[in-house]
């Protein structure tokens, strides 16, 4: 058990994840040029989405509004595991695939995809957990 972060502890992590994107997926090209991807054309699609993906970041904590407290507290949480977390993610979009008849068509791209996605997510994941880490809390 870990007592529960302050918000004001956890924005300068989700500032920092958020400015993590581009240099992590700059890290994380040659995952996709192993793919026989042009990463030029993907990094200019990630540079166009930036918005909407700042956006869907903030509007995900947002969906979380609980999970830091605003004032200091004696609230104590479980640690929590990323892994658990990605697997019902990778599940909850496997299942929306596979309803939409798409499995055959898709499977070839998401394992390519899913090697850039991955590393790409990793490297943010490491520099804001590491930010979290350090305040010795949990959300």
């Amino acid at each position: 058990m870990q007592r529960q972060c302050l918000c004001s502890e956890t924005l300068p992590c989700k500032d920092k994840a958020i400015s993590n994107v581009i240099p992590c997926a700059d890290k994380c090209q040659k995952h996709a040029a192993n793919a026989g991807l042009n990463y030029q054309i993907l990094r200019g699609c990630i540079m166009q989405y930036r918005p909407q993906i700042e956006r869907s970041l903030h509007c995900s904590v947002n969906a979380f509004s609980n999970a830091c407290a605003n004032t200091p507290t004696n609230r104590m949480l479980p640690k929590r595991y990323a892994a658990g977390i990605e697997i019902a993610i990778v599940n909850e979009i496997n299942s929306m695939i596979a309803i939409n008849g798409l499995t055959s068509q898709v499977s070839k791209y998401v394992g390519v995809g899913r090697k850039y996605a991955s590393c790409v997510q990793k490297c943010i994941e490491k520099q804001s957990n590491e930010c979290v880490k350090k305040k010795f809390c949990s959300l």
